[in-house]
């Protein structure tokens, strides 16, 4: 008896991991710190859990300790790791060995303004008015929807090459 509900097998961890990055690209778009956070701490659980259900597939060809170096090979999934680790618990008793910080930047453009009644009013472009950045300790920084992105092709690139099945 299952209580994961058509959640049976790691694919299909990684299929919620696609679903969960739709979401944080629709959550970018609106600009809402809070619903980003939310969907952002929602894709990093998510991806990261991954390795879990590697860990104890009873079908699986590779062994948990395969599946750990993987990630210590991979930043990203380094960073899924810490963003779980320091959204689970408050205050981390460790400092993060990857993570710096996640921060916004300003990428819009701006309605200008004019006292003079005759000037053409500019509008402003439908871009967003920040992005959300991860930084990493050693200076590189991640744009969310490209690591996002990186998250995926990671889990994708391992389970192509230990031939998991669908």
């Amino acid at each position: 008896m299952s209580i994961t509900f058509a959640l049976d097998k790691p694919r299909d961890i990684l299929a919620k991991v696609r679903r969960e990055q739709a979401r944080l690209f629709e959550a970018l778009q609106t600009q809402d710190r809070t619903i980003i956070a939310d969907t952002l701490f929602n894709f990093a659980v998510t991806a990261y859990q991954i390795k879990d259900w590697l860990s104890q597939s009873a079908s699986a060809a590779y062994s948990p300790s395969q599946v750990q170096a993987y990630i210590e090979a991979d930043k990203c999934l380094r960073l899924c790791r810490e963003i779980c680790s320091a959204s689970k618990h408050q205050k981390l008793t460790a400092a993060p060995k990857d993570a710096r910080s996640i921060t916004l930047s300003a990428t819009g453009t701006f309605i200008v303004a004019s006292t003079d009644p005759n000037d053409v009013k500019l509008e402003s472009e439908t871009s967003p008015c920040f992005s959300v950045k991860l930084v990493a300790v050693d200076g590189s920084r991640y744009e969310a929807s490209e690591f996002a992105a990186h998250v995926i092709l990671a889990w994708e690139q391992f389970f192509t090459q230990w031939r998991i099945a669908q």
